[in-house]
């Protein structure tokens, strides 16, 4: 029950700082999201975890007693999950940096200003993955904590 609450928490502090109502189409990039998300969801599969990850949140909730099995399946797939996510990321955000960079040209000033809105675009990238982890690690370590307990 708290991390719901935590879940919340988190996006209420994240909108805040974005400013809801000005500012929050600033921080979507769907390029950069199915960019992450895809790969996400290729290795979920291909390791036969998604499954896991959505038992992990059920066994999260659930009072009664699951087998250790269950408990280091589930940490494996959010594990895969954020590894996949922040690699994903950087991949991503390294694409869109050589990109800017080589579309650059020093001659014109309006070119500054198209690099500075490719970099700002490019850190959605690294923002996203970070995100996740920011959601998913503490129900890593309760998961964890269960285990080792």
């Amino acid at each position: 029950m708290l991390y719901i609450v935590y879940v919340i928490a988190v996006f209420i502090y994240l909108l805040e700082g974005i400013g809801l109502s000005r500012r929050l189409i600033y921080f979507w990039d769907g390029t950069s999201f199915w960019f992450i998300l895809i790969p996400c969801l290729l290795a979920l599969i291909c390791t036969r975890s998604l499954k896991d990850l959505g038992s992990a949140f059920l066994l999260l909730f659930d009072k009664g007693e699951a087998s250790l099995t269950q408990y280091q399946k589930s940490l494996g797939a959010i594990k895969t999950l954020l590894i996949t996510a922040v690699i994903s990321g950087g991949i991503c955000f390294f694409i869109s940096m050589i990109n800017s960079f080589r579309s650059f040209d020093a001659t014109y000033t309006d070119s500054l200003y198209w690099l500075i809105l490719d970099i700002s675009v490019a850190m959605l990238s690294l923002l996203y993955p970070l995100v996740l982890l920011l959601l998913l690690l503490p129900l890593y370590l309760l998961l964890k904590k269960r285990i080792t307990v």
